[in-house]
């Protein structure tokens, strides 16, 4: 656990996490964006099959 301590409060360690929260937050922004996307498409979709049915 000290070794851990020791990396974090480093400067290499804390631009390196701070470089990987940025990668992950970026990949989260993508999926959320791919997920949106695809509601989206998904909405149209029911929206056109609900006026077929009618």
């Amino acid at each position: 656990m000290l070794v851990y301590v020791s990396f974090i409060s480093s400067d290499t360690g804390v631009s390196n996490i701070s470089a990987d929260t940025s990668r992950v937050y970026l990949a989260l922004k993508e999926i959320m964006a791919d997920v949106l996307s695809n509601l989206h498409d998904i909405q149209k979709s029911l929206e056109f099959w609900q006026c077929r049915a009618e």
